[in-house]
């Protein structure tokens, strides 16, 4: 199982799109410089009121399938 973080700091305007399907993807940079795309629903659990902010990670399969997306404390 692969590891991957990174930052997330989305706009509530930014994260809109993404809520009604008009973005089906999230790009990001990982930590180690990877860029990384994955599925915006992963983010629904966690887009709030101002946005989505914080650090993640990626958990993915041997397949680079995503197997889940957690927020770090």
């Amino acid at each position: 199982m692969q590891r991957i973080t990174f930052s997330l700091d989305l706009s509530t305007g930014q994260c809109e799109k993404y809520y009604a399907g008009q973005v089906r993807y999230v790009q990001v940079r990982s930590d180690d410089g990877r860029q990384v795309r994955f599925p915006a629903r992963a983010l629904l659990p966690y887009i709030g009121h101002d946005g989505v902010y914080g650090r993640f990670v990626l958990r993915l399969d041997a397949s680079n399938r995503l197997i889940a997306l957690d927020r770090l404390t």
